[in-house]
């Protein structure tokens, strides 16, 4: 079995190659997305109870930190991972600057007070 334990090892690692029978283990990867190039993998991630049968050409994202077990179904499979998106800001954070971007001129330097 494959282990990667922590963020910054599964930074490094951008695919995975499966052969019939063996097991990948993912720690904390929340929010990434893996993208199944060829082949046809089982995923299950720890404390859910709905496990993912992926095909070549789909993807699925990393809902929780934890364990993510990725095992090949075919004799062969290889796996892209993709970091997480960037994070979005919460919405009142967002709501806020728009509206302060309405109601907030620009501060535009004058001559006219020289």
């Amino acid at each position: 079995m494959d282990a990667y334990r922590n963020a910054a090892e599964l930074v490094e690692l951008t695919s995975l190659g499966l052969s019939g029978r063996r097991i990948a283990r993912l720690e904390n990867a929340r929010g990434r997305r893996l993208r199944v190039e060829s082949g046809e993998v089982w995923i299950t991630e720890e404390g859910s109870t709905h496990d993912a049968i992926v095909k070549a050409g789909e993807t699925f994202t990393v809902l929780q930190n934890g364990a993510t077990l990725v095992s090949a179904l075919k004799p062969l499979a290889l796996v892209s991972i993709e970091p997480p998106a960037a994070p979005r800001r919460p919405l009142g954070e967002r709501f806020a600057a728009f509206w302060a971007s309405l109601y907030a001129p620009e501060s535009r330097p004058t001559t006219a007070s020289l």
